[in-house]
């Protein structure tokens, strides 16, 4: 995915992403996260659930396969777990010869 487009005068540079938790686009969502990128680095945070909704290992492996196929070299996702923030980073398998997403 390209970071960043040049259209006249105006660069725009992806920085951040808007993730919802929903059946269909428009529909009313369960949980919503924020995906800032900074140094090639995608943050997860902000990460909001309803109170009967917890992040599952399928929710995780969504968020590491859009990172992964956006072409960012690591991922950190980081919580409040107990009054203490938690980060858990990793490094990106960037194959970006396949499933590329881009931006329409």
């Amino acid at each position: 995915m390209k970071k960043h487009v040049q259209v006249g005068g105006w660069i725009f540079e992806l920085k951040q992403v808007r993730a919802f938790k929903a059946e269909n686009f428009g529909e009313a969502y369960s949980a919503n996260a924020l995906i800032t990128i900074t140094d090639g680095t995608a943050h997860v945070e902000n990460l909001m659930m309803r109170f009967d909704e917890q992040f599952t290992r399928q929710d995780y492996q969504a968020f590491k396969t859009f990172i992964e196929n956006a072409g960012f070299d690591s991922a950190a996702f980081s919580q409040i777990k107990n009054g203490e923030r938690l980060v858990k980073e990793e490094r990106c398998k960037n194959d970006n010869s396949k499933n590329a997403i881009t931006i329409c």
